[in-house]
């Protein structure tokens, strides 16, 4: 039986068994009756299978299975705890909107994801989503039109709070039919002359692989020319060539049929969330702010996995 299939309340009086060491203990802490406890714990054991406490002389002793599924319950009774401390701090009069701006690579798929799921678990909140450029997403943020903003950017500013999220390299993406998809690693020498999908020179990625290729003496051969990862990563998907991109949000994507390789020399990464520096900010900021460096964490761990790639230099 899988745990949807218990009470959130159920639940609870498992986890405060563990911790009072007997049913009566935790029945008085919560303010229910100890069969009430008991109970509970019954139907738990009948449906998951398994013993949740050995019985020692009127002491639930939890075993290796409870202290396991106790972790597994953490980061959920964690939520609900911010969840409620947060909650105690907004009414219906104070509605706050937060005014969130980022490129578009963020935008599309880190930010409108990540903020349908914060309103499901905030109600109350209200969001304002400004998809620009990177340095206009900089200069929102400084002048104080935008509370929070995400990008890869190295410079800095004293209008500016930046906190790093992650710190990544380059990869190269192909499809994964393509003939560089069997090596573990590409160099920029296997790129000579092969189709290639290149940010555009605006852009100081484009700059430090210019410098690359340059050194090694190799030309690939540029089919277009784009402002962001993701619509790199769209051509590529296509067949129409490789590219060299920050693998972080663009590769959480719909493209499935794409192999990501790490590449040298390194092209450094590094993804940072913005706040304005002279104003403090607000519940909802806060919250989503933390909801945000959990996320991104997160996230970039699983296309790490899926796509074979190392971790965060800044996990």
């Amino acid at each position: 039986m899988a745990l949807h299939n218990f009470s959130l309340r159920e639940l609870e009086f498992f986890r405060e068994t563990i911790r009072a060491g007997s049913a009566s203990r935790a029945a008085e802490r919560l303010g229910v009756s100890q069969p009430a406890v008991s109970r509970a714990l019954s139907r738990l054991e009948q449906g998951l299978g398994y013993a949740l406490f050995n019985r020692n002389e009127g002491h639930l002793v939890p075993t290796s299975a409870a202290w396991a599924l106790d972790e597994e319950l953490e980061p959920v009774f964690s939520g609900l705890g911010k969840i409620a401390r947060i909650s105690e701090h907004t009414t219906s009069s104070d509605t706050e909107i937060l005014r969130v701006a980022a490129p578009p690579t963020f935008s599309i798929c880190l930010l409108q994801p990540l903020i349908a799921s914060f309103v499901g678990l905030y109600p109350q909140a209200r969001f304002q989503l400004e998809i620009c450029s990177s340095p206009e997403s900089i200069q929102k943020i400084a002048m104080g039109e935008a509370d929070i903003g995400m990008s890869n950017t190295t410079l800095s500013h004293d209008g500016i709070r930046f906190q790093n999220a992650l710190e990544i390299n380059a990869v190269c993406i192909m499809r994964d039919d393509h003939p560089l998809a069997s090596r573990s690693r590409i160099v920029a020498e296997d790129l000579d002359r092969v189709p290639f999908i290149a940010m555009a020179r605006s852009m100081s990625s484009r700059y430090s692989l210019d410098r690359i290729f340059e050194k090694s003496g190799i030309s690939p051969d540029i089919i277009a020319e784009v402002t962001t990862s993701y619509s790199s990563c769209a051509f590529v998907a296509r067949g129409m060539g490789v590219g060299i991109i920050s693998p972080f949000p663009a590769l959480d994507g719909p493209f499935r049929n794409l192999v990501a390789r790490p590449f040298s020399p390194g092209i450094s990464f590094r993804v940072r969330l913005m706040t304005p520096a002279k104003t403090n900010s607000g519940w909802l900021a806060q919250a989503f702010q933390a909801f945000l460096m959990e996320q991104t964490a997160r996230q970039y761990a699983a296309i790490a996995k899926t796509f074979t790639l190392p971790p965060s230099n800044s996990q």
